[in-house]
Formats: C-alpha cells, sequence, structure tokens
C-alpha cells in the first residue's frame, strides 16, 4: 500500500531571523515531521536563500546593498539546503537539495522527469528538499518581493507528486479578519469576500516597502491554496508547534 505524500512549504520568515538560517529552529521542525513521516511519504519546499545570502554577506563584512537578489538567492542557496539536509541526517533520514523552476515544472517534457525524480527519492525514503532556483527564475524573486515566495511552487509540487496534504508553516499561522479574528476555513463560499477583504486590507498599506516586505503576499498565499484545493489536496496554512501538527489553522477546502 502507497504512502500519502505531504508536502510540507517554510517560508523565509519561518527558515531565517536576521542572522541568516535559524538552526535551532529548523532542527525543532525536522523532530516533529519525522514523526510525520512515518506514515507519510515527505517532500519539504524551503525558502530562504535570498536572506541566507544577505547574513553571509554581513558575517563577512560585505555591504549586503551593492548585491541584487539573483546573487544574494545564489549565496545563501547551499546554506539552506544543507540546514535541512544536516538535521534530517542526525535522525537517519537521507535527505537532498533539488532546485527547479515554475518553466520546469510545467514543462510537459522537464515536469515528467521532475515527477519521478520526486517518485525515485520518495520509494527509496528519501526526503527531497526543493527550492525555486531563484537565481534562474524571475517570477519567483517576484513573488520574494511580495512576500509570497515559494507557495506557488509548493501548490505545484503537491499536484505533480501526487501529494495528499499540503502543509504551509507561516510565523503567524492562518489568515485573519479585520478585527484580528482567525478565519478557520476559506472555502468556496467565502474565498472571494476573503481575497477582496485581503485586497483592500493591502490597498491601505505603502505602496514603499522593504525587500521581502509584503506586497500582496497573504492574497498570492491562499491563490495558491485554492489551485492545491482544488486538485484535491487538503491544504492548511499555519503556525509550526513542535509536533508540527500546527497550530492558529486555516483550512483552505474547495
Amino acid at each position: 500500500m502507497e504512502k500519502d505524500i505531504v508536502v510540507a512549504k517554510f517560508g523565509s520568515e519561518v527558515v531565517c531571523g536576521d542572522d541568516g538560517v535559524e538552526q535551532e529552529i529548523i532542527a525543532g521542525y525536522v523532530s516533529g515531521l519525522i514523526d510525520r513521516k512515518r506514515d507519510n511519504g515527505l517532500i519539504v519546499v524551503s525558502s530562504g536563500a535570498i536572506k541566507a545570502g544577505e547574513a553571509r554577506l554581513r558575517k563577512n563584512h560585505f555591504e549586503v546593498d551593492k548585491y541584487d537578489d539573483v546573487t544574494l538567492a545564489q549565496l545563501g542557496c547551499t546554506t539552506v539546503m544543507h540546514a535541512w539536509e544536516s538535521e534530517f541526517e542526525r535522525h537517519k533520514v537521507m535527505a537532498g537539495g533539488l532546485l527547479t523552476t515554475h518553466h520546469e515544472i510545467e514543462d510537459r517534457q522537464e515536469g515528467s522527469m521532475l515527477q519521478k525524480t520526486l517518485r525515485k527519492a520518495l520509494d527509496k525514503d528519501v526526503v527531497s528538499i526543493i527550492n525555486e532556483n531563484d537565481a534562474l527564475s524571475e517570477e519567483e524573486l517576484m513573488a520574494y518581493a511580495e512576500a509570497a515566495d515559494n507557495d506557488g511552487l509548493a501548490t505545484l509540487i503537491a499536484i505533480k507528486s501526487g501529494a495528499s496534504e499540503l502543509n504551509i508553516y507561516t510565523t503567524q499561522g492562518g489568515i485573519y479578519d479585520d478585527s484580528g479574528v482567525l478565519i478557520e476555513e476559506i472555502n468556496r463560499h467565502n474565498y472571494y469576500e476573503i481575497e477582496s477583504m485581503l485586497a483592500s486590507r493591502q490597498g491601505q498599506k505603502s505602496s514603499t516597502s522593504t525587500r521581502g516586505g509584503g506586497r500582496g503576499g497573504v492574497i498570492k498565499k491562499i491563490q495558491a491554496a485554492k489551485k492545491a484545493s482544488m486538485a484535491g489536496i487538503a491544504v492548511s496554512i499555519m503556525k509550526p508547534t513542535e509536533n508540527m501538527v500546527g497550530e492558529n489553522i486555516t483550512r483552505v477546502i474547495w
């Protein structure tokens, strides 16, 4: 009997702090994910390359502002991958990095090869650690600027891999209304009202922001979640907990 496949997506803010990759925090995530992995195949989609690149430059006393996002992603990519791989290895689980772009996933031939690669890893009980190849993907760099880094990628990976579950982990957890109340479920009956609310809220914010400062990110997140749910995948947006079951959960059901 085939195991169900769980895709766990981690945004930059839950992977990196001001000093770069938070190794101890990732260690906690992996400890919780290992319990889930006993009964499921596991794929991790992780952001954080650009922030890790920034931290690497600061640590070596370089001026970050002299580097563009493409170069920052290149500098930080392997740092993020190694952080995840080393923590899984502590639990005697092999994990390997895989960089891709939306083009490669959506291309008929290359997308098929990606599916085969993911399936081979799952069959060998290897956890794939996937990140958008930011250095080659203008689409993902734009998404990062809107604080929606890798949400679309996680959805595409979940669909391509035949996942039954997509968990999107964020610092705040799920989606909140204008009164600060958690929206426990987004469905076909309330989706467009919530999307409109989020668009209105976003329009009230300043048009200026720092890199990755959050222009439209929540809207893109629920759009990606909707697409995954429409494909029959159980989607939850939540705050990570020790056992990675999560809290402050918004479920997207279509």
